[in-house]
């Protein structure tokens, strides 16, 4: 099985192999102009860390080959590749690549290099500031490079552009400015969008941002914007829906249940792609093994938006079509017989193939799932649900994480989802729970940790007024039932499947989000419980639209299904695109989601973003 997380497109409710191509040629060429100057040598290429993934998604390495690169590295301390080839960076715009770099290129080694900088998106005056103080710009050709959505599956495109901490803490929006030119981008690709909605603040910043953007071109005709729309026969986009992440932070809170949220919790999908550890492939030990993870699997893109609780019976009962079908064997004894059994056999070894796979790693988060601090999780987040987070169980629950000495990132993703749900802790409790967290977890691990939850306001104090129970009800967020799916192919009868009695409050805004205007106002009070705008917007037509005739349908053809685009800002869970995916097939009429986030993410990295450390400087001084 290929590792390169490259998923296969066909059949995509977009044409994202366009999408991906595009991409692919904007990498490629900034490698061919590198190439074309010369220099003499194979391009020595060298990464940030973070965007060997991404790159590999629109990229594999015999491309690179092919386009004049000799070898790849990453990017770290210490002097710069030697060699006679061209010396081309690929990094995100922060400082600390800007600092390594400055660094490798005032090295003796480095001292007389001169090399090409590409900026992925964007170029940053910071940056660039930063190389020219250390003596280095002048000795670098800077240009950008407009990556921005990259495929991860058939209905799930991210920008790997991690910024929780940056939108909601530090304020700095950069962020957005790529999430506007990544909806500019699909436009060209797919044609103008339909309808554009939103909640939030940054979701807002973005509409204003794409109408800036909009109109040099609206005012330039752009008529090579309607050539560049869909291909012929192609589908457009008929809603996007912008939402912050902060709108809905109890869904990334709770554990996740879905087999692939929880191999993302347990492994951390990276981007389609995770580390295994060869003992679990029946290999001898050693450096982890890379499987890919996306619906090029077929039998993965039945099982991973199926709640942990059902895949024991299901990896049952394929084991024992597979056996079954390897016996047809005995069966066959014509040679018409014999060739259909050889043809079915190679999809049966590709199915025993990929079910040793996920039978290894079910049996992995078995030993995470059966753990007893897992189970009393679980039922300390139900509490939390049923009773605002304000019940004598629920901090039990929370004082009991802190005793065992759970995790910081665990006890504190509980801790926000109590002070979420129940609108703010008492000040005594507060008080309480820092005096814990301190105690255990010591001054300098904690102490900024929970200055940053303030500042974020996933830790306050109590307000008297508590939005969580009207957003319940008006919402229908818990339920008490939850249904099961005996089948692969079953769906379940109810959202509340996902997590296990909690339906996600972004898939029911997004279902709520769809309806027309008019019928916003049902619910628009308990919705103001959340923080943020809520706007809807339909471009004006542009110049010629009404000239064109309607579209028509071949006679006895079906009509095709509305393509919606969910953009979450701030990242997103996997369990809520496996949400999507169930909502999707529940609406009349069907629509076809394609989910877009400016990355994957879950509750325990959410809080990771938020946490920093200090070295206390005093304790050199015993």
């Amino acid at each position: 099985m290929s590792a390169s997380g490259q998923p296969a497109l066909e059949n995509a409710a977009l044409d994202l192999d366009a999408l991906r191509e595009r991409s692919r040629r904007l990498l490629l060429s900034a490698l061919d102009a590198v190439a074309a100057a010369g220099g003499g040598g194979g391009i020595r290429l060298v990464l940030d860390q973070r965007l060997s993934g991404p790159l590999g998604l629109v990229a594999r390495p015999l491309d690179f080959r092919a386009h004049g690169v000799d070898k790849i590295y990453h990017l770290e301390s210490g002097p710069p590749p030697q060699g006679a080839g061209p010396l081309v960076y690929f990094v995100r715009a922060e400082f600390e690549s800007a600092q390594v770099i400055a660094a490798q290129l005032s090295c003796a080694e480095g001292s007389s290099a001169r090399a090409t900088l590409h900026f992925v998106p964007r170029r940053s005056l910071p940056c660039e500031k930063l190389l020219e103080e250390a003596g280095v710009y002048s000795r670098l050709a800077v240009r950008e490079c407009h990556l921005h959505l990259l495929p991860l599956d058939k209905d799930l495109l991210s920008l790997e552009r991690p910024c929780f901490r940056a939108l909601y803490h530090d304020g700095d929006m950069s962020v957005l400015h790529s999430v506007a030119s990544s909806i500019l981008e699909l436009e060209d690709l797919y044609g103008p969008v339909a309808s554009l909605r939103g909640k939030g603040s940054c979701a807002q910043q973005v509409s204003r941002m794409l109408k800036q953007m909009r109109q040099p071109r609206q005012e330039a005709g752009r008529p090579a914007e309607r050539a560049s729309g869909p291909r012929a026969g192609g589908r457009q986009i008929g809603s996007l829906l912008l939402l912050d992440r902060v709108c809905d932070m109890v869904t990334p809170l709770l554990t996740e249940l879905t087999y692939e949220g929880l191999l993302h919790s347990v492994f951390n999908i990276r981007p389609g792609v995770i580390d295994v550890e060869p003992e679990l492939l029946g290999l001898p030990p050693g450096m982890p093994v890379k499987r890919e993870l996306n619906s090029s699997d077929a039998l993965y893109a039945q099982l991973r938006n199926r709640n942990f609780g059902d895949m024991g019976p299901l990896l049952q009962k394929l084991s024992r079509d597979v056996q079954e079908g390897q016996e047809e064997r005995h069966a066959a004894h014509t040679v018409s017989q014999l060739r259909d059994f050889m043809r079915k056999l190679q999809q049966l070894e590709t199915m025993r193939k990929s079910l040793s796979l996920h039978v290894s790693l079910a049996e992995r988060l078995q030993t995470h799932t059966a753990a007893p601090a897992f189970h009393a999780r679980i039922a300390a987040e139900q509490e939390a649900l049923a009773n605002a987070g304000a019940t004598a169980d629920a901090e039990a629950a929370l004082d009991g994480a802190i005793g065992r000495a759970e995790p910081l990132p665990s006890v504190l993703r509980l801790a926000c989802l109590h002070s979420i749900l129940a609108s703010g802790l008492k000040e005594k409790k507060l008080a309480a729970l820092h005096a814990e967290v301190l105690s255990e977890y010591g001054y300098s691990a904690a102490s900024l940790s929970l200055n940053a939850l303030h500042k974020v306001g996933l830790l306050r104090r109590h307000d008297a007024r508590s939005g969580w129970p009207s957003l319940r009800k008006a919402l229908d967020l818990v339920a008490d039932d939850v249904p099961e799916v005996e089948g692969l192919s079953d769906l379940p009868s109810a959202l509340s499947y996902y997590y296990s009695g909690y339906c996600p409050l972004s898939t029911r805004l997004v279902g709520w989000m769809l309806a027309r205007a008019p019928h916003w106002s049902s619910r628009a009070e308990a919705l103001g419980w959340l923080p943020g705008p809520l706007f809807w917007e339909e471009p004006p037509p542009r110049e010629g639209d009404e000239e064109e005739p309607p579209a028509t349908l071949p006679e006895g053809s079906v009509a095709r299904r509305e393509v919606a685009v969910v953009y979450f800002l701030g990242g997103c869970t996997y369990s809520e695109v496996s949400a999507l995916r169930w909502l999707g097939q529940q609406l009349r009429p069907p629509v076809d989601f394609v989910v877009a986030s400016t990355h994957m993410t879950s509750g325990d990295q959410i809080i990771e973003s938020l946490m920093q450390t200090f070295e206390n400087s005093l304790s050199s001084l015993e």
